[in-house]
């Protein structure tokens, strides 16, 4: 799937009639709102003859008054975001369907004051030049807001008078269509040509361009300008001009970043360091830390040596990645001879950044990838130790012949050889830009991934103006960003069909394989045969697609013995997954061998396709006794490039080229082509296409001007020109007969240099197989002002034939061209005779039904050859799409030719004769049939206006108009109701031979006019019609009346409303939705509406998102008040099959659990943000594995099983972060002090079935009575700790550090690694963690505590495990301390090189530490697992001893070691886990701390629930399970990821377990973070009381180590 998806934007700016002002008047409509340019300048032309006049005549009074003092205007710069304004005037991007437009959603704060006059008599007007480009209003806050309406360019123009003086303030406003992006794509300003972007700090972008060298910040989220721009030109010692041509940036560490140039020349080889610092954007700061430029030169020196077949002069850089020191450089070209993608690593960036020169450049080995026969654009860390490349089409010249390759994709690289294609699941199209940069990759506890893509937009055109975005003013060039989302990584693990054997040696038991497809680093295949069995590890360097790895001479990557037998068979397996396997008859074998032979070898091809590779290998045949076997093969991709096309003999010839003269040119450039077949070649039918020598047929043009051409005749085109330049060149040789001779032009094209070049044509659209021409001719130097003969191949001179023109140019305007033009001459068949043919039909009806009907109305029979129908949308004065007509053939007298839209109903079909792109037009876009010399024949609308001059409405001209005109008459034509169609085809006026009078030519019918006429509406219909029986409705698009009654207002939350047919309306069929939402965002132009009103509105049918609703209202009234609501419709959970819920779209309903049950509340993960709480039958849903062994089959029926179980409440709104969270306990407003727990109840859910992103869910915008059915527990169960002399606790602690995640801050571990804080990003966010955290572990009563997810920032004073003991001990009278591990040297011992560890802290009047602590760093705890801490104490009160194991084994988020889940409920990681626990239960098996004491309690977060492998490995190692009740939630599922696990001899120690239910049952939004939450809200949503201290909730275990118990010794 494509990078680029297209989802409308429900978005549309509807016209409306609003205060305006500081209580002026309202606006009664758009369509009076606007003053007229001239109106408003014939008025200022008059006050000035009046003033004139009185200073003519002035009354002379006795004391001159003073003049009184102008308005003045002022932008409020402080209540005006995303929008870069000047003093006097600004210039804006706005973008329909950009729900974050900053002009359109915030808005221009301005102040109007005056010295003589208070505000309030100040008169403010605000005029667009175009309403039909953007409309503009001022509220009553003095907020201007803009409203995009089409793309293109409009002034707005903000006056302020206070009756005798004007001030005026003027908005240069493009705007752009953005409908057909989703809600995901934003549109930043500033810059157009995005290369490179690293996130900063919460939700920012800082972007680089590779125009200029100027670093912009973003808002990822909001559309508008840069918050803070970083020009670089003076630190990096640029002179203006020069340019580094960004293209990527690398996180080269300790906080520096590599933005790299495109490398592609000297002038763009530079690469330079920056130092970030701060993260936001007030703080942040942008330093140059060095650079160094030649890198280009010896890139070209390694090609020299290591690819001299290649063409390496035009080889460009455009992604990077950066890991070990090791900088890879991503090539956009060229693409390897193979046709993979190239990256070449340089191992010694950092040295060449610190000498300032690449001199001394070090390259490793060159990496091929295979994309497909694309090439990197840009490479991004995926989160977790792998990459992501964006990969576009290779460059032209590098065609490999296939079509699906010429778009971008992403892709997922191990960072050696291996790639896999990404699926992506939900994406964002940009218009008209390419997915140049990748950022910000985020891999979240489900898998899935989010990536922010940023797009370069530099030839975008906007505003539909023929500019492209990059030759814009800086303040409305624009790109585009969005963020992707796709549900997991590919893995990397090798599939079936990648590896096969080549060799097979019984008698000394090797073998050899080949790996058909890149294997991943680290990755591990296992060889069985038998019961014996060895195993291969792929190198760090990982292992080349092709690569033969042998068994004798890699022995150093093979552990284990392998006693090889073919009667036993070979298997290969990787993950527990046969990829391979070779044997005897009779055994399901990939590869069956005769059973006589014991050694034997692959003989065969080793060059070809991995599919046809692994079928040869497969083949017995291919296969012989003794020998070796064969050295690496070669694959091939089916993407290498093509070698380059050659030209068809396709009857075009270049006769003739003329490239110019010093000077001025006589003419434009011109070439002349031939026509060397036997037939006529129609233009028509199979257009001309010019480019020059680059041969580029993305950016071929098409020739215009010519029409048809015979054999030997010949043709010129004039090159870079119009029509204009067509008729200097005839006027520049008009001695020469031109009568008859076809001349075209190109329009804007690539021009003919002096200095030798060549023309290159396509007949046909630009492609290998229509490639009909290239010439090229040598320098012009020495016959200045010559054409070349490509016969003779040589210049043309008066000597040899050549003829001078009679205009005159050169240096002094007095050298003539010289040339042969027209020497071939043609005659002038195909020229069309004298017109007849009209347009006599317009039909623009509903939907798609669009159609025109041509009749030939002169005396005798018409060829169409040579015509052509044209169409000029929305204003353009450039035809957007054009058919030719000759296809056609002739038309008989009065007969009729009808083009159709494509998509039309078939009524319209039947009665068409053809379909054409040009039928796809609106009232407002102009269709135009020329001749064969392009002269216009007829029109209808007028080219370049976008006025409506027939909407909805089928016109058909008088019979009596026999001639066609290039000006459109609306005089000659009736009107007809929409979608009349008889008499298509007829030139008649067929059954409705009475034009309508309600549909006029010049105003869209849903306009009421001036004297406020009844609008003509569609009848009423039930809204069960509307929606019908399946999920979707088949009225989109039709526009309907409907009168039911609001059952719920949304439009604050949802910017609409639901309607629900009165009970007596509703049809009574099951499978039909009496409801519907009505989508309207601005209600400003409509009756207002309430919850019970029933009212009868106008609107037109859609489908947005999987709901049907009803948008773009044009009539609403309230027709009565106060009425009763439909009644509920009760719906019991579990329901099997949600999609039946599509018959109470939109309706009321009520929902229960089983047989009437209470529902419990499950998740309120997402209370906060978005006001939602999911609601369960059956009480909460719990972990699969929680309570079920891993099993695949039955994990999937489970989720099927809970997801009948649950259903979504909503609060009616769209907001993030509510001011007011509205479901808490007992119909009360969230708090701290009322909160909603998981396991609390709801009798009934009551509300409006809505159906919105992607999820059923109820809607109600009040709260419910929810019933505390679970208490906070503000005490551990003392009754289950049975008194304990002794408690333990596990808490995690949920990242706590005290060093502020914010300004750049890192903390550095004791091995020396750094990190950045993951926690408290202020003092005060620091101060409200510690509370919680203090109060949890105080009121635990817990004489030690293990630690989970405390900063590894070491164990000194300023440590965080040291800050939150000296907060315990300042708010308690006991004495807590902390564990430091310690060596027998008296050395810290390091807890490994993550972020965050494990730790230990405890009460010193309970326990006395025995000894150091060991950390185990080695095997499963290098990565990925924290390392544990072992700890042995003694019972101060009993003398006795026993030891603590603290851990925190890997999460289930993000992959590691290629572990992906594999559905049975455990998730990622999985053996990673169990390694750790094998680990662990060995180690402690050591006895570590040398207590000779076998009492242990492991405890800890394990990241496994009950049933998983983890936690029956640990209880087969002879550890008891303590703990059986849940103490995490994720996605509303419960069970315990936290453990307590007794040894054989402890467990009669323990007096009880229990979990402490504080914080996973508790709101997240009542944690001690503060982002997001308004004053009241901080204040408001916490406390200092233990609850949402963290997410996992606490154990506790009770131990009682004087017990009578006989205790073991030793281990």
């Amino acid at each position: 799937m494509s990078l680029f998806s297209r989802i409308n934007a429900p978005w549309s700016f509807h016209q409306t009639s609003q205060p305006y002002g500081n209580g002026h008047g309202p606006i009664v409509d758009w369509t009076h709102q606007w003053r007229s340019p001239i109106e408003s300048l014939l008025e200022r032309f008059d006050n000035l003859i009046d003033s004139l006049r009185d200073r003519l005549s002035p009354e002379i009074p006795e004391q001159r008054p003073e003049m009184p003092s102008a308005p003045v205007i002022t932008v409020d710069t402080k209540r005006t975001e995303g929008l870069m304004l000047e003093e006097h005037q600004a210039s804006i991007r706005g973008v329909t369907g950009d729900p974050t437009d900053p002009a359109l959603t915030r808005g221009i704060a301005f102040s109007f004051t005056d010295e003589d006059t208070p505000r309030e008599q100040l008169s403010v007007t605000i005029e667009s030049s175009d309403p039909e480009v953007a409309r503009a209003a001022l509220d009553d806050h003095d907020v201007l807001c803009i409203a995009p309406v089409n793309a293109g360019n409009a002034t707005i123009m903000v006056t302020v008078s206070d009756g005798k003086r004007d001030s005026q303030y003027t908005i240069d406003y493009a705007a752009a269509d953005g409908s057909q992006t989703n809600n995901n794509a934003r549109f930043h300003t500033g810059a157009s040509d995005t290369s490179a972007a690293i996130a900063i700090g919460n939700g920012l972008t800082l972007v680089g361009d590779d125009e200029d060298q100027t670093l912009r910040l973003y808002d990822h989220d909001q559309s508008g300008a840069p918050l803070k721009s970083f020009n670089l030109d003076e630190a990096l010692g640029l002179e203006e001009g020069e340019e580094v041509d960004i293209e990527s940036v690398v996180d080269a560490g300790n906080g520096q970043h590599y933005w790299l140039g495109s490398l592609q020349d000297s002038e763009r080889s530079m690469v330079f360091a920056t130092q970030i610092t701060g993260n936001d954007a007030a703080s942040l700061e942008v330093e140059v830390a060095g650079q160094f430029s030649g890198l280009d030169a010896a890139i070209e020196r390694w090609a020299e040596q290591n690819r001299p077949e290649m063409d390496f002069d035009g080889f460009e850089v455009e992604g990077s990645a950066y890991a070990d020191g090791t900088l890879f450089l991503g090539l956009r070209a060229p693409i390897d001879a193979d046709g993979r993608a190239l990256v070449l690593p340089v191992l010694n960036a950092e040295s060449l950044m610190a000498s300032g020169s690449a001199d001394g450049a070090q390259f490793g080995a060159a990496l091929t990838l295979d994309l497909d026969g694309r090439t990197v654009r840009d490479i991004a860390p995926a989160g977790d130790g792998t990459w992501l490349i964006s990969a576009g089409p290779a460059n032209p010249g590098d065609d490999d012949g296939d079509p699906d390759n010429d778009n971008f994709q992403l892709y997922r690289w191990d960072g050696a050889h291996k790639v896999e294609e990404v699926d992506l699941n939900t994406n964002a199209n940009a218009t008209g830009g390419t997915a140049e940069t990748l950022s910000n990759a985020r891999i979240h506890d489900d898998g899935s991934v989010t990536l922010d893509v940023a797009y370069d937009n530099g030839t975008t055109d906007w505003s539909d103006t023929g500019t492209a975005s990059k030759d814009l003013d800086d303040d409305i060039q624009t790109f585009t960003s969005a963020t992707v989302t796709f549900d997991a990584l590919p893995s990397l693990e090798p599939a079936v069909g990648d590896v096969a054997f080549t060799a097979l040696d019984s008698n000394t038991n090797t073998f050899s394989f080949v790996a058909l497809d890149a294997i991943a680093t680290g990755t591990t295949l296992t060889f069985t045969s038998g019961d014996s069995a060895v195993t291969w590890t792929a190198p760090q360097s990982g292992l080349a697609a092709g690569s033969v790895v042998d068994f004798t001479a890699n022995a150093g990557s093979f552990t284990g013995e392998l006693a090889l037998s073919l009667a036993d068979g070979v298997t290969i397996t990787a993950n527990g997954e046969t990829l391979y396997r070779a044997g005897l008859e009779g055994g399901e074998n990939d590869l069956t061998l005769p059973g006589d032979d014991e050694s034997l070898h692959y003989a065969g091809s080793t060059s070809d396709t991995a599919e046809a590779l692994l079928k040869a290998l497969s083949d017995a045949s291919a296969w012989q006794t003794g020998g070796e076997a064969a050295g690496d093969f070669t694959i091939d991709t089916g993407h290498a490039p093509l070698p380059p096309p050659e030209p068809q003999d396709l009857g075009i010839a270049i006769s003739e080229i003329w490239s110019g003269q010093s000077g001025s040119d006589v003419t434009e450039d011109w070439f002349e082509i031939t026509n060397t077949s036997d037939t006529v070649i129609d233009f028509n039918q199979t257009p001309l296409y010019y480019d020059d020598d680059s041969a580029d047929p993305e950016e071929a043009v098409q020739v215009q001007g010519l029409t048809t051409l015979a054999p030997g005749a010949t043709a010129i085109v004039m090159v870079d020109g119009d029509e204009d330049a067509v008729a200097g060149f005839r006027e520049a040789w008009s001695s020469v007969d031109l009568n008859g001779q076809e001349i075209g032009y190109t329009g804007s094209a690539a021009g003919l240099g002096s200095g030798g070049d060549q023309v290159t044509l396509w007949l046909g659209e630009p492609d290998r197989d229509t490639l009909a021409a290239e010439e090229s001719y040598p320098d012009t130097e020495a016959f200045d002002a010559a054409s070349w003969d490509v016969a003779h191949q040589r210049f043309i001179t008066l000597e040899n034939g050549g003829t001078a023109s009679d205009a005159l140019g050169g240096d002094g305007e007095n050298v003539p061209a010289v040339a042969t033009p027209g020497r071939l001459s043609g005659n002038n068949e195909g020229a069309t005779s004298e017109c007849s043919l009209l347009i006599t039909e317009y039909v623009e009806g509903s939907g798609y039904n669009k159609a025109i009907e041509l009749t030939n109305r002169g005396g005798s029979d018409l060829s169409l050859e040579g015509f052509t129908l044209s169409l000029y949308a929305n204003g353009n004065t450039e035809a957007n799409a054009t058919q030719a007509l000759g296809q056609y053939g002739t038309l008989a007298v009065g007969q009729s030719l009808v083009l159709a839209n494509s998509q039309a109903d078939q009524t319209v079909l039947d009665q068409s004769d053809d379909t054409s792109r040009v039928i796809n037009y609106n009232g407002n876009d102009a269709l135009v049939l020329t001749d064969g010399a392009g002269e216009i024949q007829d029109i209808v609308g007028t080219i370049g206006d976008d006025a409506y001059f027939a909407r909805d409405v089928t016109l058909r001209r008088d019979e009596s108009v026999t001639e066609g005109s290039d000006r459109f008459d609306a005089g000659q034509w009736q009107a007809y109701p929409q979608d009349t169609v008889d008499g298509l085809g007829s030139d008649a006026t067929g059954d409705a031979d009475t034009p309508a009078d309600d549909v006029p030519n010049d105003t869209p019918p849903d306009i009421p006019d001036d004297n406020g006429d009844t609008m003509d509406l569609p009848p009423v219909e039930l809204i069960s019609t509307l929606q019908g029986s399946t999920m979707s409705s088949e009225r989109v698009g039709d526009e309907v009346s409907v009168e039911a009654i609001v059952t719920l207002d949304a439009r604050d939350g949802l910017e609409g409303f639901f309607l629900q047919e009165e009970d007596a309306d509703q049809d009574n069929d099951e499978l039909t939705s009496e409801g519907i939402f009505v989508y309207l965002p601005d209600s400003t132009s409509v009756a207002d509406v309430a919850v019970g009103d029933r009212v009868r509105l106008t609107g037109t049918v859609e489908e947005y998102q999987g709901k049907t609703e009803l948008t773009d209202v044009r009539s609403l009234e309230v027709t009565a008040q106060d009425q009763k609501l439909p009644t509920l419709t009760e719906v019991d959970l579990p329901i099997a099959d949600k999609s039946t819920l599509a018959a109470l779209e939109s309706m009321r309903v009520s929902f229960q659990g089983e047989d009437g049950a209470p529902l419990t509340v499950t998740d309120t993960y997402e209370l906060g943000r978005y006001g939602t709480v999911t609601l369960s039958s059956g009480g909460r849903l719990s972990q699969y594995t929680e309570i079920n062994a891993p099993d695949q089959a039955g994990y999937q029926q489970w989720l099927d099983q809970i997801e009948s179980r649950s259903i979504l409440l909503d609060d009616a709104s769209n907001a993030q972060n509510p001011a007011e969270i509205l479901f808490g306990r007992g119909s009360e407003p969230l708090s701290a002090d009322n909160t909603l727990r998981g396991g609390d109840t709801l009798e009934a859910a009551t509300g409006v079935l809505d159906f919105a992103h992607q999820q059923w869910r109820l809607q109600s915008d009040q709260g419910l009575d929810f019933q505390p059915a679970n208490p906070r527990p503000e005490q551990p169960d003392a009754q289950t700790l049975e008194d304990a002399p002794l408690k333990v606790a596990s808490f995690n602690v949920l990242n706590y550090f005290e060093t502020l995640d914010q300004s750049g801050n890192q903390i550095t571990t004791p091995e020396g690694t750094e990190h950045g804080p993951r926690g408290a990003n202020s003092e005060l966010e620091l101060i409200r963690q510690q509370d919680k955290l203090a109060s949890a572990i105080l009121d635990s009563d817990a004489d030690i505590a293990g630690l989970m997810e405390v900063a590894n920032d070491g164990y000194g004073a300023e440590s965080s495990i040291a800050g939150l003991v000296e907060a315990l001990n300042a708010r308690s009278e006991a004495q807590w301390d902390y564990i430091t591990p310690r060596d027998d040297s008296g050395n810290v011992v390091s807890p490994g090189s993550d972020a965050i560890a494990v730790g230990l802290i405890y009460q010193r009047d309970s326990v006395t530490p025995e000894g150091n602590a060991a950390i185990n760093t080695s095997g499963a705890f290098v990565t990925g697992n924290r390392a544990p801490m072992l700890q042995t104490f003694q019972d101060n009160d009993s003398g006795e001893t026993f030891s603590i194991a603290v851990n925190h084994f890997k999460s289930k988020g993000s992959v590691i070691n290629g572990e992906e889940a594999i559905g049975d409920g455990q998730g990622n990681n999985n053996p990673t886990r169990v390694e750790a626990a094998e680990q662990l239960a060995a180690w402690i098996g050591t006895d570590p701390t040398g207590s000779g004491d076998s009492d242990v309690l492991i405890i800890g977060d394990l990241n496994s629930y009950a049933m998983e492998d983890p936690i029956t490995t640990l209880q087969g190692e002879g550890y008891t399970l303590l703990d059986n009740d849940y103490s995490y939630s994720y996605n509303g599922q419960w069970g315990s990821l936290d453990h307590a696990l007794a040894s054989a001899s402890m467990s009669d120690q323990v007096t009880g377990t229990t979990t402490w239910h504080i914080n996973a049952d508790e709101p997240t939004v009542l944690d001690y973070n503060t982002e997001y939450k308004s004053p009241e809200q901080i204040e408001a949503l916490y406390n200092d009381a233990p609850f949402r201290a963290s997410d996992h909730d606490p154990i506790i275990i009770g131990i009682d180590t004087g017990s009578d118990v006989q205790q073991a010794a030793g281990f």
